[in-house]
């Protein structure tokens, strides 16, 4: 969705702009200016309570509030992305979202997920167990890498064991450098070809992000983050 401008004034600056097609304009001759301003206060603070965080913020203009000022109700345009370390397709399409969410102002939310835990909840065989259709996927990944013109190396330890990888992505949230993680873990992986099944190499990688190895370990396999995880598969089963 595109913005929504609730306010008395501001309508003929905002009426030209491409990326708001839809006003909500609250105007009243027994308010004044900020009675209205207070109203859509309001309105936020009644609807935040049932909605997504993820999908609504507010941005109050040129305070403190004057004639000319606005609130500006935003709706998030965004979509979920559900991702396994393991997967090359998932390194391809981080890639590429990597290249599109700031262009197009979209929010995306990465959620990780168990692939293998998936897979059993669909009672499927992953295809990267199946010969003839391993073939066929790192050739495809390979072509999908070139068509992007994204580094891609398909990793010769594959596959390779995430669950700890994967718990740790809520770690690095709750520590505010999740996409931080999320960009380094992807490239060891699948761009610089390394052993992350080897417990060394991944305290190495974590070391190189100024992370206490033992520590993060420690949280990652903590019943709280075992949940979270399996929450979040079952999630996206679902």
């Amino acid at each position: 969705m595109s913005p929504i401008l609730f306010g008395s004034y501001g309508i003929n600056k905002a009426l030209p702009s491409s990326d708001v097609d839809l006003f909500f304009i609250y105007h009243s001759k027994e308010n004044n200016h900020i009675d209205n301003i207070k109203i859509v206060r309001r309105f936020y603070n009644v609807i935040n309570q049932y909605v997504d965080k993820d999908f609504l913020t507010i941005d109050d203009r040129n305070k403190p509030f004057d004639k000319s000022s606005d609130q500006v109700i935003q709706f998030n345009k965004f979509f979920d992305f559900y991702f396994d370390f393991v997967s090359p397709y998932s390194f391809l399409a981080h890639k590429e979202i990597r290249k599109i969410e700031h262009k197009a102002s979209l929010k995306v939310r990465y959620k990780p997920i168990l692939l293998g835990g998936l897979h059993n909840l669909h009672g499927i065989k992953a295809p990267a167990f199946i010969p003839a259709k391993a073939k066929h996927m790192i050739r495809d990944c390979k072509l999908i890498a070139e068509r992007n013109n994204v580094k891609f190396k398909f990793n010769s330890y594959f596959p390779i064991r995430s669950l700890n990888l994967m718990r740790g992505v809520f770690v690095a949230e709750e520590d505010n450098f999740k996409s931080y993680y999320i960009d380094n873990i992807f490239n060891s992986i699948w761009q610089d070809g390394l052993n992350m099944n080897d417990e060394n190499i991944i305290q190495k990688v974590l070391k190189n992000l100024n992370v206490n190895p033992k520590t993060f370990a420690l949280r990652a396999t903590s019943s709280s983050i075992k949940d979270a995880l399996k929450k979040r598969t079952s999630e996206a089963y679902e």
